[in-house]
This record gives C-alpha cells, structure tokens and sequence, in this order.
C-alpha cells in the first residue's frame, strides 16, 4: 500500500481497493469462481487483478460497471472478508432469499421511534410479518445522509429519550427476541468516534 491510497478493510484485511492517482478503477476481493464469471461475462468492464493470492481479485472500470453490480460484489467481498458468525447469517439471509426466486425484504425501523417500544413491537411485527433481515436505524442529532421521513423520525427518537446506548440496547434486544433473523444496526461514524 502507498500512503493515501483509499482501502476498505474489516481489520487488517483489504477487501476493496482504489485505484492510484484517482483514476476511476478499484480491485475488489471475489471468489476465484466469481472472478471467473466476471471476466467471462463483462469483459470490458471487470480485468484481472495484478494480485490473486488465493482469492480472486478483479480490477472494475467504474465508469463502465452498473452500480447494483458493484454494490452486490462490494457487499459479497465485505461478507467473505469478514468471515464471522453474523456475517455468515447475513449472507445466508440473502442465499436464502435468492433462491427462492425473491428480493431480501429488508425493513428498517428507527430505534427508539416513536419510544422504545414502540420501535421493539415494530421491529418484531416486520420479522414476523416474514423479514429476512431487519435493519436498526441509531439515531443521530445531524442525520444529513437520510431523507426528511428518517430525519424526523431520528429526531423524534431522541426527543423522546433514545441516546446510543439505549440504541444499542434495543438493537440487542431485537436479536434476543428474533433470533431466527439477523439484524444490522446502521448508524454515522461521528457516533462512534465523536
């Protein structure tokens, strides 16, 4: 690595990386089979990685790779990247959904919206209204990355008590109490570093 270059990582292991000097290009961690398949069916947009190890790598041209494409590869490297449990539970959510012929329904609700249990109980009725994963909303005071609906209701959230611990809590609680389905809190860096 050079010093500036953007990676992402799940601890100390790059699963996507920028290309240099800002061009628009990026080596993204696949499976050997997939980076096959990548090559084989979008040649003019995924290359061959200088690195393969014993993972595949891909090289993408951004300006030429549709972006449910790379989302879905960027996803699944993050997944492989990061081998645990959870990870493993969510991938399967998706498998599952896959195979099955469907899209992953995947709810969100904000944690302490409209109180805390209020989002519990709306929490539980999307699992068991058939939920394959659900997502956890942690309210945030300057939430400027989501729309107005989740910005009210993340400020609602707060007015009405919710901090990150709390948030956190529930999220736990969820998961305690549906433990069939994963459930991902989705939250702002400036909530775990500020």
């Amino acid at each position: 690595e050079h010093a500036g270059d953007v990676t992402f990582r799940v601890k100390d292991r790059i699963y996507v990386m920028a290309a240099p000097d800002g061009r628009r290009g990026a080596s993204i961690r696949t499976t050997i089979d997939q980076q096959a398949e990548l090559l084989d069916t979008f040649p003019g947009v995924f290359g061959a990685a200088p690195y393969v190890g014993r993972f595949g790598w891909v090289v993408a041209d951004l300006h030429a790779v549709d972006d449910e494409l790379l989302r879905g590869i960027i996803e699944g490297a993050s997944a492989h990247t990061n081998d645990t449990a959870g990870a493993r539970r969510i991938a399967d959510a998706f498998a599952l959904a896959r195979d099955g012929g469907r899209a992953a329904l995947i709810p969100y609700v904000v944690a302490g919206y409209p109180d805390a249990d209020g989002s519990f109980a709306a929490a539980c009725a999307a699992i068991d209204a058939g939920a394959d994963l659900l997502e956890v909303g942690l309210p945030y005071s300057d939430p400027l990355a989501d729309g107005a609906t989740l910005q009210r209701a993340s400020q609602g959230a707060l007015a009405n008590g919710a901090t990150f611990g709390r948030s956190l809590a529930l999220v736990g609680r969820i998961a305690a109490a549906r433990p069939g389905v994963p459930v991902v809190a989705m939250g702002y860096a400036n909530q775990l570093i500020g």
